[in-house]
């Protein structure tokens, strides 16, 4: 009898040890990134001659992680840009963006910013440079 209940009794802390484990993981992992709960507009404004004859441009993003996600622009002459952002470096908050349009336009970003929000710099391979904000 008294080895049952020592039984019980080991077990029992084990098991409570083990409730507290999996807490502690599913608290201190960040959860997966569903795209619906991370999208939202980006803002492009013109900051040269050449930017300025093609106004401010906007465009839709979707994360897929925190790291990374993807962004489609659409142009006033009917382009659409889809490209990709990704988080280079952790500690400073620097992101970079690519894109490539349906009629051979190209566009580059730099910026920087917590996830979700930033401010920062493109420029098109017609010469254009936007300030991005979002």
């Amino acid at each position: 009898m008294s080895m049952d209940i020592t039984y019980r009794w080991v077990k029992i802390p084990c098991f409570g040890l083990t409730i507290a484990l999996v807490t502690l993981l599913l608290v201190a992992l960040p959860p997966a990134v569903s795209a619906s709960a991370n999208s939202g507009t980006w803002s492009f404004y013109p900051k040269n001659e050449a930017a300025r004859k093609v106004g401010k441009l906007t465009g839709q993003y979707i994360g897929e992680t925190k790291r990374h996600g993807t962004v489609t622009v659409k142009r006033p002459d009917g382009e659409v840009l889809k490209g990709e952002y990704n988080l280079e470096n952790t500690w400073t908050k620097r992101w970079s963006a690519s894109f490539s349009g349906n009629h051979g336009t190209s566009m580059e970003c730099k910026y920087k910013g917590p996830y979700g929000s930033g401010t920062g710099t493109c420029s098109t391979s017609k010469g254009e440079i936007f300030d991005l904000r979002f």
